[in-house]
């Protein structure tokens, strides 16, 4: 079940929340116009990522592991020729 959403501003909602938007009144980033430093956009930008590509981070580890493994065997025979 996919938890975020991009918005039309190209930020990460959660759960159909703009939070970018309804924390504007205290968030200090919010005042200066910039979420690039708001732990909470952060957040929510990194699961709406992961979310995108559909796979899990432990998902993607075992992924590298293999793509690794595989570069070597690739590497190898490449020093044999």
């Amino acid at each position: 079940m996919r938890l975020t959403k991009i918005t039309d501003k190209g930020n990460a909602s959660w759960n159909g929340h703009d939070y970018c938007q309804e924390m504007s009144g205290w968030c200090e980033q919010s005042i200066n116009k910039s979420c690039e430093r708001c732990p909470v956009a952060k957040l929510l930008d990194r699961l709406a990522e992961y979310e995108e590509i559909g796979f899990e981070p432990k998902e993607i580890k075992k992924l590298e592991k293999i793509a690794l493994y595989n570069a070597d065997k690739l590497i190898d025979k490449i020093e044999q020729i």
